[in-house]
């Protein structure tokens, strides 16, 4: 990935500089590779513009293979609502369903973990890359190339989610947490779900400070995954707000780090 640039990068007059459409693309392909990380390689990747894979499959999202800045704008034209989630197979095409956006007023920008980010090997850089593709969106946006965009939802899931589990290196969230709180904690559990809203939360700003001083309303969601009855999932919503917790993985890592050292 050496070369490209994300979110952030200043010109000589100390202003940003304007994205390209490349380094978007470039943002994008960051996670190019996430079906690695549930061991799926042979599935389809999709076009955010088309319906994820069927439930119960796993649905990465990247941009069409040549596509142009021309080609995107203009399919972006009629889109409404961007939804940013995880891949997972009872998530993805869960939340296409219950996004409230028709098939074609929706783009689908799925990946392992959604809006929780956290690098990992051959994937440095994770959440950096979504704050370009957020400072992009938003810069469309405030060109007026994006006349009908209207929502972002920034979401991910309980239940567990795998990016997050290798984001931790391996150990399923609530079983972090056993070990943290020196007590069991389950999958689907009121602990899992309260960070897991940490982790929302925190990925949702990245959302909400790239879109500032636009119109357009930045929500974010917990998508409740049933597992024994993925139909019974839903999707809730959590609050945005600066007085409410919000934590990224690295932060949480390090909590537990710190709890786990003896004294």
């Amino acid at each position: 990935m050496g070369g490209e640039r994300f979110q952030g990068t200043k010109g000589r007059d100390g202003n940003l500089e304007r994205l390209s459409f490349g380094d978007f693309v470039s943002a994008v392909r960051v996670f190019a590779n996430d079906y690695s990380i549930v061991n799926r390689p042979e599935l389809p990747v999709r076009s955010p513009f088309d319906e994820p894979n069927e439930a119960g499959k796993f649905s990465l999202t990247q941009i069409p293979e040549g596509m142009t800045e021309s080609e995107f704008v203009e399919r972006m034209r009629p889109i409404t609502d961007v939804v940013v989630t995880c891949m997972d197979k009872d998530c993805a095409h869960s939340t296409w369903e219950r996004s409230g956006a028709g098939a074609e007023r929706v783009m689908m920008l799925t990946w392992g973990g959604g809006v929780v980010q956290h690098n990992l090997e051959g994937r440095e850089g994770a959440a950096e890359a979504m704050g370009t593709i957020a400072e992009y969106l938003a810069q469309l946006k405030r060109e007026g190339r994006l006349p009908n965009l209207k929502t972002i939802h920034a979401d991910s899931h309980d239940s567990v989610c795998g990016a997050v589990e290798a984001f931790l290196g391996g150990k399923p969230l609530h079983e972090y947490l056993s070990e943290f709180l020196g007590r069991q904690v389950t999958a689907h559990s009121p602990e899992e779900d309260a960070v897991m809203e940490w982790f929302v939360r925190h990925g949702a700003q990245v959302f909400v400070t790239a879109f500032k001083g636009t119109e357009l309303e930045v929500t974010a969601h917990l998508h409740l995954t049933d597992r024994d009855n993925p139909d019974g999932s839903v999707l809730r919503e959590i609050p945005l707000g600066v007085d409410l917790p919000e934590m990224d993985v690295a932060a949480f890592i390090e909590l537990v780090k710190m709890r786990n050292q003896p004294f």
